[in-house]
């Protein structure tokens, strides 16, 4: 049986092919902490991924968090400034 943690090569299902790991990106879900298809291919499935309604969705939704999330962390920051440096803010 082989060690996992030893196998330098990984097969990329698109490409039919045994390839280097270093040809694999990272992705910690994963048991061997690689993406399952090698960098190429899996840049052109999440390209055709956000191409489609629900990609589109799910990109825009990820922005309104981080939009929020930047808001309030802004927001927590300029709460802790002293008056006259929120004056001079505008706020």
């Amino acid at each position: 049986m082989t060690d996992p943690i030893l196998k330098f090569t990984k097969w990329c299902p698109a490409c039919k092919a045994e390839l280097p790991i270093t040809a694999f990106g990272h992705n910690r879900a994963s048991a061997d902490n690689r993406t399952a298809y090698c960098r190429p291919h899996h840049n052109e499935r999440t390209k055709a991924y956000y191409a489609t309604p629900r990609g589109k969705a799910a990109r825009a939704e990820s922005q309104r968090r981080t939009r929020e999330r930047r808001k309030a962390r802004y927001e927590a920051a300029v709460a802790q400034l002293s008056p006259e440096d929120r004056a001079r803010l505008g706020r």
